[in-house]
């Protein structure tokens, strides 16, 4: 083990403000994201979006390093030029993930262990041989009835544990990911408890594996209540919740901290980063970063879908997400970022690639603006439709919104499903973060509904503890010592 090499790599990882990349999306994965933009499902489309990825220009400047996937790893560029090699000359560090996947557990029903282990040393030498320098390993523990139990906690930590040594073996740097999955109705403390748990174990079994924290870097969840919860906390209290957990649980000595996005709106998640180092940086013993995939790379695959002629119309907008992040980083990110870019011709691209966008002026200064995914047909009287709901739900809060943004999309196609039609709304306030619902069911008209209806009661919590906070209290001081545990 070169232990120097270890925590430079770590240290570089988290510093200058940058963050990760995730592009390490399973080819069932990815070619479930390529469907629902009618992208073909084939070796040769995933090569070229990951080109397009690898060689936005200026991406070093805002990325770190980039999770890669075991077929991408071994990929090239349309001129033959590796696609590590065009990583490392951006300025940015190869990774890799390594796990096999989550499987269901023996004895254990809705929970599910991360298998990959057999025969890693030698899959980790050939990674490092081919430039890799750290690698990533995935746990994920839901949130329900009975569950999670002790025993897929335990096998879990243990899992990334022996992989987290198993990769200081080999001179790679171990992302460890134990994360809290966001599906479900838990509330935001639930997610705490839970959280704590799980980074409390995993810590237990790092240090009984021998691995050594400085060379390691922690990939977790946010602590956020599910995403079926009725109440859906701000960013200010979404931020104090998971600095709190994490001083609780997170020894000192590992160098960064970078956050899985979990499938939350990129504007969303980087609202939270931003507000954990606004709030807290200072006084953290860790770097506060970031390790998105969706977050930084959706609007790219909406604009993209498989068309050349879209190609840099899709680096603009992923070159756009990762400096919204690194300005998160700095405690810099405001929602005038992409307000500011929507007034440049972004939108422009979008419609040009056939990104489907409708506006509407209510009376007031509220604007609302539809988007739907290409399986959705977004006719006038469905515009209509939409807009007369978000105009009635939001009537009593609509004097502090300046713009609501819809997101249809039919997560199945052309099968019909239980709940596959989704409908995520995003409000834009004066003078505060977005904040973002999300609603499933088995119609639209339902899923509108139950976006619109999340939507105006969080908007109606927030304003509400706002102005209690305005009038009764400032933000009490961060006490390390009563959070150290």
């Amino acid at each position: 083990m070169n232990t120097p090499q270890l925590i430079d790599t770590a240290r570089t990882m988290v510093a200058d403000d940058k963050g990760l990349l995730a592009m390490d999306e399973s080819n069932p994965t990815c070619d479930k994201r390529f469907a629902k933009w009618a992208i073909p499902q084939v070796v040769e489309e995933r090569r070229a979006y990951r080109e397009l990825i690898v060689t936005t220009p200026g991406l070093g400047e805002c990325i770190s390093g980039a999770i890669l996937y075991d077929q991408t790893i071994r990929q090239n560029k349309k001129d033959g030029t590796p696609l590590v090699k065009a990583i490392t000359d951006a300025g940015i560090i190869p990774g890799i993930k390594v796990d096999t996947g989550a499987k269901d557990m023996a004895a254990h029903p809705g929970e599910k262990i991360t298998e990959g282990l057999d025969g890693l040393r030698g899959r980790l030498a050939e990674y490092s041989q081919m430039g890799a320098r750290f690698a990533k390993w995935r746990a994920v523990t839901a949130i329900g009835d009975g569950i999670p139990t002790r025993g897929c906690i335990e096998a879990n930590a243990q899992a990334l544990a022996r992989y987290a040594a198993l990769c200081q073996e080999a001179g790679l740097v171990p992302v460890v990911e134990p994360e809290v999955l966001m599906d479900g109705e838990h509330s935001l403390d639930r997610c705490r408890e839970v959280t704590e748990e799980v980074l409390r174990t995993v810590f237990t079994q790092l240090y009984a594996q021998g691995v050594m924290l400085e060379g390691m870097i922690l990939k977790p969840n946010m602590v956020l209540p599910g995403l079926a919860c009725p109440q859906q906390e701000s960013v200010d209290e979404v931020a104090d919740a998971t600095v709190r957990c994490l001083l609780r649980a997170v020894p000192a000595a590992v160098p960064g901290v970078a956050f899985l996005s979990g499938g939350q709106p990129g504007e969303l998640a980087s609202a939270r980063l931003n507000a954990m180092n606004v709030r807290f940086r200072s006084r953290l013993p860790w770097a506060v970063a970031f390790s998105f995939a969706r977050a930084i790379q959706q609007p790219a695959l909406e604009i993209w879908r498989g068309k050349e002629a879209h190609v840099v119309a899709a680096q603009q907008a992923l070159s756009h997400r990762a400096r919204c992040n690194r300005a998160a980083r700095r405690g810099e990110y405001n929602a005038a970022m992409d307000k500011d870019m929507s007034a440049t011709d972004y939108p422009a691209n979008r419609e040009a690639c056939g990104i489907r966008q409708y506006a509407s002026d209510t009376e007031n200064t509220m604007q609302i603006q539809i988007n739907t995914d290409h399986n959705i047909e977004g006719h006038e009287a469905l515009v209509a439709q939409v807009s007369e709901v978000v105009e009635s739900a939001l009537s009593l809060v609509s004097d502090h919104i300046t713009r609501v943004e819809v997101h249809l999309s039919d997560e199945n196609g052309d099968k019909r499903g239980q709940s596959d039609k989704r409908c995520m709304m995003e409000a834009r306030m004066e003078g505060r973060q977005p904040i973002a619902v999300t609603h499933q069911s088995a119609t639209l008209v339902q899923a509108v509904d139950g976006a619109a209806d999340k939507l105006t009661r969080l908007i109606e919590s927030t304003l509400g503890r706002r102005r209690h906070q305005e009038n009764h209290r400032a933000d009490p001081p961060l006490d390390r010592q009563k959070y150290a545990g």
